[in-house]
């Protein structure tokens, strides 16, 4: 019970933070959401970079791939992990020049700026899409087995819906 409450306390101190630094903002268009407004210093790209490598994916996705998928499963994510960051470190200020030379707020905006081909974007847009399908649901069983071990017994289904409203909610507001 008293795990329930501390979560859903946070869960709604997050949403409380959230809500109230919206009023404190001028209105936010696509750029300014997807990019930043093109407006972040290379220090703070590198920290959420770092950040968005790190986090979720090696506090929930790492543990609960193990467990689900077997020992076998954590040494590809460690490979994956320790190469993923240094090729990025040489490829992301390429990526950022060029999307900001097409003025390109997604990875298939740009190679369709740089190449020309609507074809070529969709093939990308495509390709990110169905590469993104396995790490979220390796997302979704590390969440399932975060919240079976903190007493919420819930089905796989009813886990993935809860988590969908959340994180839909989070980017609607």
């Amino acid at each position: 019970m008293m795990t329930a409450f501390v979560f859903g306390f946070i869960l709604l101190l997050s949403l409380g933070i959230a809500l109230s630094s919206r009023g404190k903002k001028k209105k936010m268009n696509v750029e300014e959401y997807l990019v930043g407004g093109r407006a972040f210093s290379g220090i703070l790209l590198f920290f959420l970079a770092v950040g968005e490598i790190y986090s979720i994916g090696t506090m929930i996705g790492f543990p609960g791939g193990i467990y689900a998928k077997g020992p076998s499963y954590g040494l590809w994510f460690l490979g994956y992990i320790l190469l993923a960051y240094p090729v990025g470190y040489f490829i992301a200020p390429l990526l950022w020049r060029a999307g900001k030379k097409y003025g390109a707020m997604t990875l298939p905006d740009l190679f369709k700026g740089h190449y020309s081909n609507r074809g070529l974007e969709l093939v990308v847009a495509l390709s990110a899409l169905l590469f993104l399908i396995p790490w979220g649901q390796l997302q979704f069983e590390g969440l399932i087995v975060a919240l079976s071990s903190l007493g919420f017994n819930l089905s796989p289904a009813a886990a993935v819906i809860i988590a969908g409203c959340i994180a839909f909610l989070y980017i609607s507001v």
